[in-house]
């Protein structure tokens, strides 16, 4: 068995290890956005576009300064990156181990074209208006990025406590499907100065006693669902082949127009009785969502994006990309 086998096989059961019940390949439950208009959604996707993408141009560059566009997003955002940051550079991923293509938001009309050529004309199922790919040399490398990923995530439908006071779990809070459209575009909903975005996440970092990152208090994104199109298990006509993770973000917005990113414990506002009830809360997050001890906090707007992991062997050997038109027109004649 080759090194490289070997290292695909050990990424394999990486994956299904960190992510149980997770693993589905095929026939996946759809992921819906807040939004089922696609004027919120595409005003979303430029609104986070960029920040975005600079998330993972930090974790990949060579750099280990933090993008002032980042920054914004507050002290505990940085330190995760931060955190990180130092995980991938501890695995020693050599220079150009992996690349990165900065994408750009989809196009309306391949957007509209998906919308009714795979579901049915329901806008909210559209998740990858904003998505980036990542390309590794190896499948090692992969697996040390990966990891570094994950320990910034929540998972959906985990029991991972994802609230400050460490009392909501995903599943109790985040329904699966919006029962109404927001109609509100971010700026509409920014009530607050920009100072806000930079500071809230600060102030709360201060008065953690511990200022532990690996505490799930320290979330910056939540993964709806993976798709590990390496997996020896996925069934496909076509050969192509790639590791696709759907993760939501919080976007914050302030009336001057500018944007930031929101870690997942700011998704949420805590009440006073969350605060007084979290231990009994947290024995039981659903009762606690039930009772209002956490809602949603209306600053934050949560868009979920895609972004994909690939192997540049494979790339390589499809340089003209015949593999991935194939791909295009088997799902194409799939869902017609």
């Amino acid at each position: 068995m080759s090194t490289e086998t070997e290292a695909h096989d050990k990424f394999c059961r990486f994956i299904k290890s960190k992510c149980p019940g997770m693993n589905a390949t095929s026939n996946l439950s759809p992921i819906f956005q807040e939004s089922n208009r696609i004027e919120d959604l595409y005003f979303m996707a430029h609104a986070s576009n960029a920040l975005f993408q600079d998330v993972f141009e930090f974790l990949v560059s060579k750099s280990d300064v933090v993008p002032g566009s980042l920054k914004l997003c507050g002290n505990v955002f940085v330190k995760c990156l931060e955190s990180a940051k130092e995980d991938i550079l501890k695995a020693q991923l050599n220079p150009g181990a992996c690349r990165l293509v900065r994408g750009p938001v989809k196009r309306p009309d391949r957007a509209i074209a998906k919308v009714y050529r795979a579901y049915g004309g329901d806008v909210s199922k559209l998740t990858d208006l904003v998505r980036c790919s990542l390309s590794f040399d190896s499948f090692a490398n992969m697996q040390s990025f990966t990891k570094a990923f994950f320990s910034l995530c929540s998972f959906q439908n985990s029991q991972e406590p994802v609230a400050s006071s460490g009392n909501i779990s995903t599943a109790a809070v985040w329904p699966r499907r919006p029962q109404s459209s927001l109609g509100v575009p971010l700026l509409e909903r920014a009530n607050d100065s920009d100072n806000r975005l930079a500071n809230d996440s600060d102030n709360r970092l201060a008065n953690d006693s511990d200022n532990r990152l690996d505490d799930s208090n320290y979330r910056l994104f939540r993964i709806e669902r993976i798709r590990n199109r390496f997996d020896s298990s996925y069934q496909s006509p076509s050969a192509y082949r790639d590791f696709s993770i759907k993760v939501t973000i919080g976007i914050q917005a302030s009336t001057q127009g500018r944007y930031a990113l929101a870690p997942v414990r700011d998704w949420h506002e805590k009440t006073e009785k969350a605060s007084a009830d979290g231990k009994k809360a947290s024995a039981d997050g659903k009762k606690a969502s039930a009772d209002g001890s956490a809602r949603r906090n209306k600053s934050v707007s949560l868009f979920t994006c895609e972004v994909q992991l690939h192997h540049r062997g494979i790339e390589l050997d499809d340089e003209n990309g015949l593999v991935h038109d194939n791909y295009v027109a088997m799902r194409n004649l799939v869902s017609s």
